[in-house]
């Protein structure tokens, strides 16, 4: 992401990229999506999106450094 991300910009992540790769990868649905649950991924709208969308989430600490592999790999 070149700017920041706001509730709106993050529901495009999944319509345009998850959805793909879970019907080609996972078609029974075996999968769990995880967020680093900053403050975007806990806004109501996407709490809203993922409860009617039945999307499966891994509960993980707000911005770790110490779990998230990215922030590990750009520092």
């Amino acid at each position: 992401m070149d700017d920041s991300i706001d509730p709106n910009k993050y529901i495009d992540i999944p319509e345009n990229n998850l959805w793909p790769v879970i019907a080609r990868h996972f078609p029974a649905n075996n999968y769990v999506f995880q967020d680093d649950n900053a403050p975007v991924h806990r806004a109501r709208i996407i709490v809203e999106y993922k409860l009617r969308n039945k999307i499966k989430t891994l509960t993980w600490l707000e911005q770790s450094p110490d779990l998230n592999v990215i922030g590990y790999f750009l520092s």
